[in-house]
């Protein structure tokens, strides 16, 4: 008969072997270090998968879920080709619609006050990724070291984002919201890495971990109504 593992086991293991996967990599990290991080013997991670193929594919399908994840049957066999691409292919398509607002503003007339529109989409994705910065820790890390993975992390992930931010700037320079800019591209690209590195990267920064949150939003958002702005008669909060 099939073994069950408890709910809070599983969830555990998956979300050490995620560390593991992100600070070495797919190629470095080998069961033992997992197990070692976990601090059971290697011989137990069997219990609940089959190899460290089948304990990465988990570590994919957990990303985003925000929900506890049940696995009936154990130990999860190692996917079969392809299964770990299309596994975050749609988790990413899950996500799509965490971004409310950027596609609700695409799609909608100039607003009355333009800098309170482009605080709100700023402080979205920063919260966004403020919130799932060790999940997108992890999912780059692999997705640079795997082939399959790269295309579908960066093209349904980054290249999607910035295309939509890129779309409304656009449209809201041919309204006359915006002053004129060179490459809309460039700009959504500037403004997203703006967010992820103060959202993000900034904790592992030798002198980013010690800038105030507060302070960070605040002046990211003041920076993106300046930029954008022909005007600037909105004071973010």
């Amino acid at each position: 008969m099939p073994r069950t593992a408890p709910e809070g086991r599983l969830a555990e293991l998956i979300d050490v072997a995620a560390g593991e996967f992100t600070r070495r990599g797919i190629r470095l990290t080998q069961m033992s270090d997992v197990a070692r991080a976990l601090g059971v013997a290697t011989g137990t991670l069997y219990r609940y998968v089959e190899g460290k193929e089948a304990l990465l594919d988990l570590c994919i399908q957990r990303a985003f879920s925000g929900k506890p994840f049940v696995r009936e049957e154990l130990p999860v066999p190692e996917p079969a080709p392809g299964a770990a691409a299309e596994h975050l292919r749609k988790r990413l398509r899950a996500i799509g619609g965490k971004h409310e607002a950027l596609l609700s503003a695409c799609n909608a007339p100039p607003p009355d006050d333009p800098g309170a529109e482009i605080e709100t989409l700023v402080l979205e994705l920063y919260d966004f990724l403020a919130t799932n910065r060790r999940t997108l820790d992890f999912l780059e890390r692999i997705a640079v070291e795997r082939p399959d993975l790269r295309g579908v992390y960066f093209h349904r992930g980054r290249t999607r984002l910035v295309d939509r931010w890129a779309g409304w700037i656009e449209r809201r320079i041919d309204e006359g919201v915006f002053a004129p800019l060179p490459d809309a591209r460039v700009t959504a690209r500037l403004v997203i890495e703006g967010c992820a590195w103060l959202a993000r990267h900034r904790h592992g920064d030798f002198d980013g971990a010690s800038i105030d949150d507060a302070a960070a939003r605040q002046s990211l958002v003041l920076f993106c109504i300046r930029a954008l702005c022909k005007e600037t008669p909105h004071d973010p909060s």
